[in-house]
């Protein structure tokens, strides 16, 4: 097994050659360098073993199954091939060979759902599909799979992020309501209690129409110690820009967080929230002074410069 750096050369170009764009990323390669399995995540070594497992099992090329997937298309190759496309960020590939292997299978309508339900939700960063189509998805999903808590919640969070990030949060309430309904928070370990919570904040602020309960129960939520953290006193105080509430805090906060951290990425991560939140109150300049220390910190990303630019400078 060979560890790659895929952030830096020689790593990086090797990266490119086999399509990593996320990590950790791993590559099952033959004697000729053709992939024969790839995949994305870690979770435990049992689950990494088998994946590696399967691979020395059956060598064949992805794009050998590719070919016959055309041909002859069966469940096994579909499932390799889509897991392949995920590896690589390809959602509409990927969701495609899930719905094929679902098709092959001759199993029921909630055969593969989940596994298509995060391919769709992959696609919001390829701009492949919506906020409003994921829910759409999501309600179907719910319908057909049979799905455990932490599953059920995982749904519910990934519709509330994608509206969230089109600033349109009231398309994810159906699935934020219809998700809690059927949860009780006692049955819960600490990764689920935490999603749970999060959809909980989100009910009381766009269903409920609470917003001094969502900002009690937010605070709540936070860990001891979060005053001392640069990336918990970001995530509050973006939490209150993102929901227009507690703004006069949350710059305070904000301007803690940068000053705290060391690390220059998430200094100017903060810093664009502190400007996010100038800007909603009204103050321009304090923005663009925020936006262009930003650029300082990390001068490579033009994400910064867009902001610059948004806000006037």
């Amino acid at each position: 097994m060979l560890k790659i750096n895929g952030e830096v050369e020689p790593g990086r170009e090797l990266a490119a050659i086999y399509g990593v764009r996320g990590f950790p990323s791993f590559v099952v390669a033959n004697s000729e360098a053709e992939p024969i399995r790839t995949w994305i995540g870690y979770s435990r070594p049992e689950t990494f073993v088998a994946h590696l497992r399967e691979a020395i099992d059956d060598p064949i090329p992805i794009r050998l199954r590719i070919a016959r997937l055309e041909q002859a298309p069966t469940e096994r190759d579909a499932v390799i091939v889509a897991t392949y496309h995920l590896q690589r960020l390809e959602a509409r590939q990927a969701e495609d060979a899930f719905r094929l292997a679902r098709e092959c299978s001759g199993r029921k309508a909630g055969a593969y759902a989940l596994e298509i339900f995060h391919a769709r939700t992959l696609g919001l960063y390829n701009h492949e599909t919506s906020a409003e189509e994921l829910v759409a998805l999501a309600s179907e999903t719910l319908d057909t799979a049979d799905l455990d808590i932490g599953e059920r919640l995982s749904i519910g969070t990934a519709c509330l992020d994608a509206a969230t990030r089109e600033n349109h949060r009231e398309v994810a309430t159906p699935i934020i309501e219809r998700v809690l309904e059927t949860i009780s928070a006692s049955d819960l370990d600490e990764a689920a209690s935490r999603q749970y919570q999060t959809l909980s904040i989100a009910k009381a602020m766009l269903i409920d129409k609470d917003p001094g309960r969502a900002l009690a129960m937010r605070r709540q939520a936070l860990d001891v110690g979060w005053e001392d953290s640069p990336t918990q006193l970001n995530d509050f105080a973006w939490w209150c820009f993102v929901n227009r509430i507690n703004l006069e805090q949350a710059e305070r906060l904000a301007r803690r967080g940068a000053e705290l951290t060391t690390d220059p990425a998430l200094r100017a991560v903060i810093l664009d929230t502190l400007a996010e939140i100038c800007y909603a109150r009204g103050d321009r300049k304090q923005a663009m002074a925020a936006i262009r220390e930003a650029i300082t910190e990390d001068p490579d990303n033009p994400y910064y410069r867009e902001q610059l630019v948004r806000f006037g400078g």
